[in-house]
């Protein structure tokens, strides 16, 4: 095969109209939306027309715009020359979608380019995976509360002296902490 002759300008308009995994879209430093690729619509939801001459927040949840999110994005890629973020963003039906992007600021010009993916079924599985560990957790934490109940009253019971118990019922509460350990360090 031989080489392509193509200009990086010609190849970058290839990639950013053919990608469909990666929403891409220009912005001004103000936020208003100057292109918008098929990757995005495809994405979003929405067509190019519907968003063009748009600001971009309108891709945030609501309580993100209300925050100062977008343009917190803004203040950075512009003072930085990039912002990345991972967060919930908005379909064109209302729905949320997990995101993670990168902005940038296009040298010498007043424009940002924003790449995107949609990584909702990967922050989905995290989240369930975070519900399940909290549910073992809770569940090992009152296993090991019977234990140390078990314990003591066997152990009194059987005329063991307090000073045993009391040891045996501090290596159950070391167990235990050594669990959260594990648990917080995932």
């Amino acid at each position: 095969m031989g080489d392509i002759d193509l200009s990086n300008a010609e190849l970058a308009r290839i990639v950013v109209e053919n990608v469909r995994s990666h929403g891409v879209l220009a912005m001004l430093h103000d936020g208003t939306i100057t292109a918008w690729s098929l990757g995005a619509a495809t994405i979003v939801g929405k067509d190019r027309e519907s968003v063009l001459g748009t600001n971009f927040s309108q891709l945030f949840v609501e309580a993100d715009p209300a925050a100062g999110v977008p343009q917190a994005e803004l203040k950075t890629v512009i003072e930085q020359g990039r912002a990345e973020d991972s967060r919930w963003h908005l379909k064109a039906d209302g729905s949320r979608f997990w995101a993670n992007g990168t902005t940038v600021c296009v040298s010498g010009r007043n424009l940002l380019i924003k790449i995107f993916r949609d990584e909702t079924g990967a922050q989905k599985a995290e989240e369930q995976r975070l519900l399940l560990l909290n549910d073992l957790n809770h569940r090992v934490k009152n296993t090991l509360a019977t234990v140390q109940s078990v314990a003591e009253q066997t152990l009194r019971l059987a005329g063991i002296e307090a000073d045993v118990r009391r040891d045996l019922t501090h290596r159950i509460i070391a167990l235990s902490r050594t669990h959260d350990v594990l648990v917080d360090s995932n």
